[in-house]
């Protein structure tokens, strides 16, 4: 066994490939291409001098060495991210990366015109951003900060809660003009409908469609908000979306406003180990404020389209 020479990085796809069972889901999770991550479980398995996976043709399996290796080499990692985050609050220089993670409505509806004004006044500290709807986890640095929209922030994470998100029943004008404007005392009898997948079933804009509209005709069912908000102005029927979303786009026009029962707050959010990070604080601090400025719009109060009958519960 010889343990001088091992490298984070091989013990990061050890990680992946108990967590996944799978070679190439954890090459894809780490950005590797699939020879490199086979050369690095290979390497680590050398170094211990032990299989760590009982492999067969589509699954990897911990071997019982595998298993008495897991939780010393999970423990590894989280010092050593433990030890970057430490390293990062004392750095005092704006320079650098700052991984940011937002939902989808959120990176790709929102925040590129606030990162081009971030960029402009901090121009050492580069933001890289990944949109997705999972949560990332913030302890094992996936991500330095969230903007997650949510009700119960997870405990081990700080941060400051920005706005509310509205949500509202949205159409094309022309989808208007055919199938008219719903009423909710129906629940979408006679009209199309461009759902939620079942993946965000968990959202309370969803859980209002299942309950309000249980009657209109499904046509599609999506995995992103920015998806819906396209669909729906195509008019190819209702769509449940941000009111900062819909309000903007001048293909769309609002019907029903929900209630604020269906609202989420906008958290930004990050590790209380980086709280002193000179960068992870500007970048906080900034898209707080600009945030905190656009309140009205994703409170759904900026609307001059809006053409609803009630607001709904």
């Amino acid at each position: 066994m010889n343990l001088s020479n091992i490298h984070l990085n091989d013990i990061q796809v050890f990680l992946s490939v108990a967590r996944s069972g799978s070679l190439v889901v954890a090459s894809t999770e780490l950005s590797l291409s699939h020879s490199t991550a086979f050369r690095w479980l290979k390497r680590f398995e050398s170094q211990i001098g032990y299989k760590l996976f009982d492999r067969s043709s589509h699954h990897y399996a911990l071997s019982e060495i595998g298993h008495t290796v897991l939780p010393i080499a999970e423990k590894v990692i989280n010092e050593a991210n433990s030890l970057s985050m430490i390293a990062d609050s004392l750095d005092d220089h704006l320079v650098g990366e700052v991984k940011l993670t937002s939902v989808d409505a959120l990176a790709l509806g929102y925040l590129s015109n606030i990162v081009q004004r971030f960029y402009q006044r901090y121009p050492g500290i580069m933001i890289n951003l990944s949109s997705d709807n999972n949560f990332v986890n913030l302890s094992k640095r996936e991500a330095d900060i969230a903007i997650r929209p949510t009700h119960s922030p997870a405990e081990n994470l700080i941060g400051r809660k920005a706005a509310s998100m509205v949500f509202g029943l949205y159409a094309s004008p022309e989808y208007i003009d055919q199938y008219g404007i719903p009423d909710i005392k129906e629940k979408g009898r006679g009209h199309l409908l461009c759902d939620y997948d079942v993946s965000l079933s968990h959202l309370h804009a969803a859980q209002w469609i299942k309950e309000h509209m249980s009657y209109a005709k499904v046509v599609i069912k999506l995995t992103s908000t920015v998806s819906l908000t396209e669909f729906a102005r195509s008019g190819i029927g209702l769509a449940a979306i941000p009111c900062f979303l819909g309000d903007k786009d001048p293909g769309l026009t609002r019907v029903i406003t929900f209630d604020d029962k269906v609202a989420s707050d906008i958290w930004l959010l990050t590790h209380p180990d980086l709280r002193h990070s000179p960068k992870i604080r500007a970048v906080l601090d900034f898209m707080f404020e600009e945030i905190r400025l656009d309140k009205m719009l994703f409170e759904g109060k900026t609307a001059q389209n809006e053409k609803e009958s009630h607001i709904a519960e």
